[in-house]
């Protein structure tokens, strides 16, 4: 009875071969989504354009906009893969929200003092600064999530 259970287990525990098996990309270029558009650039065949299908560990598949291509893994000389501008558009909105934020708010405080010598209040430099980069960075990375963009995966 024993040997039927760890019979049992060890069945369903090993990694059974599936269809997604091959679906990987090699290592060196990441992994893709499924119909993830893909541009690979090949010293012999110049420019592949489509959409990625299946990889084996010598060749990546595409499925172009007629027909289908396959790419050998070591022709390619540039692999880009098409995405959003998100991160960017976060790090400049960030960058500059934080800029605009410290500057209003440090401006603000000085002109609400009331006093005859007046100077810049520190928590209000640092609430602008930090809630100016949190605005910033929402507003630049929904603003660059409505673009696209190449990424380069390889050299």
């Amino acid at each position: 009875m024993r040997s039927s259970i760890a019979v049992l287990f060890t069945l369903i525990l090993l990694p059974l071969p599936t269809s997604a098996a091959g679906q990987q990309a090699p290592k060196r270029f990441g992994s893709f989504d499924p119909d993830q558009l893909l541009r690979i650039r090949t010293q012999r065949h110049g420019l592949h354009i489509g959409r990625f299908a299946a990889a084996t560990t010598d060749t990546l598949y595409l499925k172009p906009e007629r027909g289908s291509s396959a790419v050998e893994i070591a022709a390619i000389s540039e692999l880009w893969v098409r995405g959003t501008a998100t991160r960017e558009g976060a790090l400049l909105g960030g960058t500059v929200g934080a800029a605009l934020g410290t500057a209003l708010l440090s401006l603000a405080s000085l002109g609400l003092c009331d006093a005859a010598e007046c100077s810049v209040d520190g928590v209000a430099a640092v609430v602008g600064l930090f809630g100016g980069a949190v605005v910033g960075a929402v507003s630049g990375a929904v603003i660059g999530a409505m673009g696209n963009k190449w990424h380069r995966r390889s050299p």
